[in-house]
């Protein structure tokens, strides 16, 4: 279940096959449960993310690719 300020959108391009993902924490606690980094981070505001857990204040815009 998703916690308060917990938030992931992702945003496909018309091939289906990348997607432009923003992860952000915006609590002020860290908050497990996020899909872990990959692709290309594109900006991040906030430590790095560590494994599924975000700190708080936490943002993070990347790019994926599917395969």
């Amino acid at each position: 279940m998703p916690r308060v300020g917990a938030v992931v959108v992702r945003f496909w391009n018309s091939s289906g096959d990348r997607q432009l993902m923003l992860a952000a924490n915006l609590s002020d606690d860290s908050t497990d449960g996020f899909p872990e980094a990959s692709g290309k981070t594109v900006w991040q505001e906030g430590p790095e993310q560590f494994g599924s857990q975000m700190r708080p204040w936490s943002i993070r815009w990347s790019f994926q690719e599917d395969k």
